[in-house]
């Protein structure tokens, strides 16, 4: 038998939450679910976290919702690379993961 997930641990209600931000913000990362759980109190690993998600997810993004979220995504990296003088690409995602987070805000 296969190790327990660390998410199973999680009481239920919060797996729902989880599930129900996957669903409702289609343009959060990994790291966006696993930041909203380290908020709420839990440290749970990316790899959990995804391995979760995309298991348990019993209704998938539309292919309209996987759009948006990858030309929300897009357009981030977009707009870092026209305001970014750097020449790290590292510095230019991270540019990028802040102006993402400031969109997520606006939910």
């Amino acid at each position: 038998m296969g190790k327990k997930s660390t998410i199973d641990t999680l009481p239920e209600g919060l797996r729902a939450e989880l599930l129900s931000n996957y669903r409702t913000h289609p343009a959060w990362t990994i790291n966006d679910h696993t930041d909203w759980l380290s908020d709420k109190g839990f440290e749970i690993s990316r790899s959990a976290v995804h391995r979760y998600l995309t298991t348990r997810s019993s209704i998938p993004l539309t292919p309209e919702q996987q759009m948006f979220a990858e030309q929300v995504r897009l357009s981030c990296l977009e707009v870092a690379a026209s305001v970014y003088k750097g020449e790290d690409p590292e510095g230019l995602m991270l540019v990028a993961e802040r102006l993402l987070s400031w969109v997520r805000t606006l939910d």
